[in-house]
């Protein structure tokens, strides 16, 4: 997608404090690869923890997934960010 496009396009990734679940670096190094425009944040364990009781509002039926927490982190950085109209 990137090669198409005249402006980077923004890419977002979560960190974590604990590296067997922290992919981060990956995502970095792809993003610099790739000629992105680059955000990411790092989430403490309790962080974490905390966004498991939001998650029965805002997945409406039984939903297991282990993304579902890091997706929900991701979806805030991401909502901050205005979206962009990509030239072709």
């Amino acid at each position: 997608m990137q090669q198409e496009k005249t402006t980077p396009i923004k890419t977002f990734t979560v960190g974590f404090e604990d590296s067997q679940f922290d992919e981060s670096k990956y995502a970095k190094a792809i993003s610099n690869h790739l000629g992105t425009d680059h955000s990411e944040i790092f989430v403490s364990d309790k962080e974490s923890q905390d966004a498991i009781s939001l998650l029965p509002e805002i997945y409406d039926e039984p939903f297991s997934d282990a993304s579902q927490i890091p997706t929900l982190l991701l979806s805030r950085v991401a909502s901050a960010h205005p979206p962009r109209k990509y030239s072709h």
